[in-house]
Order: structure tokens, then sequence, then C-alpha cells
């Protein structure tokens, strides 16, 4: 006769139990070997590394301190977090898309009875039929740019040159060597802008040589095409002034022990026709960077030029001319110059007025 056992619903609830926890037992020391594996083999490949950084810097014969600094770099660059890489991506594209917005400082303007004007410490001399605003002039305009700000450089007169003790000049101080151009200037320019955090466009297009004639349509051309890829927050045209008459005219600033060429601000209007509806926020964007370069460097700017002509400063807001010295400056008066605009634009648009 066969016995069987009959178990109590008890007996069954306790043996189940039983074999789950032993289940939950074999799966967690299943984790716990896996973990410790991963973080031996994550430790070797960290060792290594830094091994491999202690023998290089022991050939190199660096102190402990760059060695520490050295380990503290990788171990900060060890990234075992899946998701940061893409954070990290949707952090950038927030940068790139912050704007900050400034306004121009309120400036009392007046005419002066030489028929110039004068708003806050800048001088203007006015070649337009029209009398200027003075009223609107005093207004602050609000200026926003981007974080980074960005900059297009180009030269509409490209081949403009400078005085040089070897008298490297195609003609009439006129090169189209781009080392002793105005091309050369604005690369500075860009160098400088570059390091203090802009996103600098430079076009080294020749739109001026063998023929001054055309040169503004075909620089318009240019900045158009520029601008169908990006908005550009400032867009300048940089020259150097031509004086027919005087050859030798050599504008200078001594400043901080240095010899700079000195600027001149080209503001153009729609006074001779030509469509050109935001001359006067250009006009104030002058005047609000001028009005800083005279404080922060006395005297870098000559009196700013408020023309007839557009000069295609249509196409943006914020866009002019700066005429950097003469034909008397040399090269390096220019590279001065241009390091002194760059901390200009700096502080201007960075500022919290």
């Amino acid at each position: 006769m066969i016995k069987i056992k009959v178990w109590s619903i008890q007996e069954i609830l306790i043996r189940l139990i039983l074999l789950c926890l032993c289940f939950s037992i074999v799966a967690l020391l299943i984790c716990v070997l896996v973990n410790q594996n991963f973080d031996n083999i994550e430790k070797k490949i960290l060792d290594d590394t830094l091994l491999v950084r202690h023998k290089n810097n022991n050939d190199s014969k660096n102190n402990p301190k760059d060695l520490l600094k050295s380990e503290l770099s990788i171990l900060n660059n060890i990234d075992i977090d899946d998701d940061a890489e893409e954070r990290e991506q949707i952090q950038n594209v927030e940068h790139e898309e912050e704007n900050h917005v400034f306004s121009t400082p309120g400036l009392y303007a007046q005419k002066l009875s030489n028929g110039q004007y004068k708003v806050g410490s800048v001088y203007i001399n006015s070649y337009l039929e029209q009398q200027i605003d003075l009223e609107e002039l005093e207004k602050p305009l609000e200026i926003t740019v981007s974080r980074p700000c960005s900059v297009l450089i180009y030269h509409t007169h490209t081949s403009e040159s400078y005085t040089l003790d070897n008298q490297k000049h195609s003609d009439y101080y006129r090169t189209e060597d781009n080392q002793y151009n105005v091309v050369a200037v604005g690369k500075k320019l860009a160098e400088n802008l570059t390091n203090l955090g802009f996103f600098v466009t430079q076009d080294t297009t020749q739109h001026d040589y063998p023929s001054y004639n055309g040169a503004y349509k075909a620089s318009l051309a240019t900045v158009e095409k520029h601008l169908k890829e990006r908005n550009y927050d400032i867009i300048l045209d940089i020259h150097r002034d031509a004086l027919s008459g005087n050859a030798n005219f050599r504008p200078t600033a001594e400043i901080n022990g240095e010899t700079s060429a000195k600027l001149m601000i080209v503001v153009g209007t729609n006074d001779a026709g030509l469509e050109h509806d935001n001359w006067m926020k250009n006009f104030k964007f002058a005047l609000a960077l001028q009005e800083k370069g005279n404080e922060m460097y006395p005297g870098l700017f000559r009196d700013m030029h408020l023309s007839t002509s557009r000069y295609n400063q249509h196409t943006s807001d914020k866009t002019l001319i700066i005429e950097v010295g003469a034909t008397g400056n040399t090269m390096e008066e220019t590279e001065i110059a241009m390091k002194y605009l760059a901390n200009i634009l700096n502080c201007l648009v960075n500022s919290e007025h």
C-alpha cells in the first residue's frame, strides 16, 4: 500500500517562501560578482592609464604637482554615465542660443557752431543735408547679441595697404599681398576677438583690385552670401583711410606706452536716396562703441564720419566701416589698434547698461 503525504496549505506557503528566498539570495550573489568584475576592469583601465601618464611625466621630468593635475584630469574624464554626452550636447545647444541684451546709454546730443555734432564725448562730422534728430539720439537703444557674439569681418577695398620699410606696394598704397594690406589687419582683429570668446568669420575676397569701380557691389554679394548661411550680430568692413592729398598722413595715439593707429568709424545713411531704414540704429550703435572706446582708451578714435552713402550698411543694424589708420601708418601700429578695438567690443557687448 502506497502512502501519500498530503501537505497542509500552511506548509506549502512556507516552502514557497523559502524557495523564493533562495532564488533571491542566488540572484544577489550573481549581481555582486558581476559588479565586482566591472569594478576590477574599470580599476585596471584606470591603473594602466595612470601608469602610462606617470611614465610619460617621469620621462618629461614633470614635478609631483603636475602629475597630480594630470591624474585628476584623467579621473574627471572617465565617464560611465551613458546619458552624460547627450546632456552635454543639450547644454551646448542651449548655450549657443543664449542672447544678451544691453542698452546704449542716453547721451547728451548737440549741434556745434562749426557744423559738427557732439553726442556724449563723440564728435561727428556730418555730410548730410538733413538735420540729425538730437532727441532720438539721446534715447537709449536696446541691443541684442548672441553668446558667443558673432562677428563678420570683410574688406570692400581689400588691397588698401600701409607704409612699409621695403615699400611693397603694387601701386599707390595698394597690394594684393594679404600680408601687407587690410586683410592682415582684419585677421589680427579676428584673432583678438576669438581669444575673447567671439565667434568670428573673416572673408578675404578681393573686391577692389585692379579697379575700385564696383567694389561695394561686389562686397555686398559677399555679405549677403554669409547672411544666408547664418545671422551675425556685428558686421565690420575694415578699411584704411585713403587721403590722396597727403600720403604721409599718420594718425596715431599713445596708449599704455604703445603707438597705435587711430580709428575712424564711418556710418552710412539713406541721404543719397538708397533704402536704409535702420541707419539711425547703426549710428547709435557706433556712438555707443566710440563712447566706450573714449572711456577705455582716450585718443584712439578720430571724429566719426556720417556719410550720405549707405556703404552696404542696410544689411544689419550693427554694421559699420572702421577706417584703421592711413597711408602713413605701419602694420605694427594697426595691430595694436586691433587689440584695443577687440577689447572695446568685448566690454561693450557684455555691458549691463
